[in-house]
């Protein structure tokens, strides 16, 4: 692992969010040291609305999919749809951000998935094709949506005078927060008022586009304006994540970890509370459980995570936000110590994230912030049907085994969180902005930093 080198000072129309003003203990903060908490309560709020209706159209959609003709294939039809837009628009999206500016691509977004869910809602119980295409238009404007609003984060959150691990903590509180809270209100709702729960989804998304569009948060300097075509700005996202071995090193970890995720949440972990005489209430109370101590650590990172050194607090609790859960399973712990566990793997989980977070944030240049993070979150989604897909093919097989297969797992996790900790440049507060300003053109208006022909893992620069 190559140290890390002062890329020199950043140059003007360059600087990153973060490194637009310091406190003199290294704390991000806007420059003139006026302070704005608008923008940043604005954004959270976006993403509490949004990520609620979305985790809360987990449940709706393959109710209503599977009540329509009672097939459970529907369901499955429906999540495809979803998904699959979802990931290409992460892919093709990128530079509709940087073009735009995330506050419009959030809020345009969150308003066409408002639109499509009040045509569901004002169709009754609909069939299935008009489910199908509703859930493929939500996908395909959730994504670049999504993203724009991680984006905006780090420049609304130092405009309130506050480091990218205050505002990455709390928007992984809100996430947890939404991900517990959302389906277990639709699945209430869903039992007490029907298919007219959709009007509340489509309520909350009506709710994230309107905070979006009236959010005055400070805009990213690079909105201002392209040269270069929307192609050749692609490809230099495309270029700079290969270029860019820690960004590959977390692109391979999220991966992994997401496939191996959804293979144990899904097919492994029921597979387990069946065998023992367990019920789904022990899978569901363990999620919850694990999502709840996320959120405690994720506000605990949010206050005090850039006072700490980032590569030994991700080793030690990214194995124990992730492995933790497969070990304890594996050995047929009583149920009482897997809650245990599920909820110490939580806590792990909850930094974890704060701190990746925080790392994509210094590793990227600002102007190719939605570029870069779109398609990483591309790579991450697609370990989740590859997850789905290895159950399905090979889930009988793997449940005749089930001991072997949760040691196995549980292996492969560990050594796909280890491999970050020892490839990845951890920058620091007091090095924010230097990887993301590094050898940035000045005579193009929309620059890549150092482009060159991609290069093999480990010669970026570090």
């Amino acid at each position: 692992m190559n140290q890390h080198r002062p890329a020199g000072p950043p140059r003007p129309g360059r600087l990153t969010p973060v490194a637009q003003g310091r406190t003199a203990a290294g704390t991000a903060g806007p420059a003139g040291g006026s302070r704005s908490w608008v923008g940043l309560v604005g954004v959270l709020g976006a993403q509490a609305a949004a990520l609620t209706a979305n985790r809360a159209l987990l449940i709706v959609v393959p109710w209503l999919a599977m009540t329509d003709r009672g097939n459970p294939a529907h369901a499955g039809l429906v999540g495809v749809c979803h998904t699959l837009p979802y990931v290409v628009t992460q892919v093709l999206g990128g530079p509709l951000i940087d073009r735009c500016g995330p506050r419009t691509v959030a809020g345009f977004g969150d308003l066409i998935s408002a639109a499509a869910i009040t045509v569901l809602a004002v169709s009754g119980p609909p069939p299935l094709w008009l489910l199908a295409i509703t859930m493929a238009c939500v996908g395909a404007v959730d994504g670049p949506a999504a993203t724009a609003k991680t984006v905006w984060l780090p420049a609304v959150t130092a405009a309130a005078g506050r480091p990218v691990e205050f505002g990455s903590g709390h928007a992984t509180a809100v996430e947890r927060t939404a991900t517990t809270l959302g389906p277990i209100g639709a699945g209430l709702l869903l039992a007490g008022i029907g298919p007219r729960v959709l009007w509340l989804v489509a309520g909350l998304f009506t709710v994230a586009a309107v905070i979006s569009a009236t959010n005055r948060g400070r805009r990213l300097r690079h909105e201002t304006g392209h040269s270069s075509g929307y192609l050749r700005q692609l490809r230099d996202g495309s270029a700079f994540l290969h270029r860019e071995r820690s960004l590959r090193a977390l692109v391979l970890m999220y991966l992994v970890t997401n496939g191996l995720d959804q293979l144990f949440l899904t097919i492994l972990l029921p597979a387990w509370a069946q065998r023992h005489g367990h019920g789904p209430a022990l899978t569901g109370l363990a999620a919850g459980i694990f999502g709840g101590g996320a959120v405690v650590t994720a506000l605990l990172t949010a206050s005090i995570g850039h006072r700490l050194p980032p590569r030994p607090l991700y080793l030690i609790t990214s194995p124990l936000g992730g492995v933790s859960r497969l070990l304890v399973v594996a050995a047929g712990a009583d149920p009482a110590i897997v809650l245990a566990v599920f909820a110490v793997a939580g806590l792990g989980s909850g930094t974890t994230n704060v701190i990746l977070d925080a790392a994509q944030i210094r590793l990227i240049p600002e102007h190719l912030q939605g570029r870069v993070r779109a398609l990483i979150n591309a790579w991450a989604w697609l370990g989740i049907p590859l997850g789905s897909l290895t159950g399905a093919i090979a889930g009988t097989l793997l449940t005749a085994a089930l001991p072997a297969t949760l040691w196995t797992c549980a292996g492969a996790y560990l050594i796909a969180v280890l491999y970050p900790g020892w490839h990845v440049r951890w920058p620091t507060p007091a090095h924010t902005g230097q990887a993301a300003t590094t050898a940035a053109p000045r005579q193009r208006p929309d620059p890549v930093p150092n482009m060159v022909t991609a290069q093999a893992a480990g010669s970026d620069p570090a």
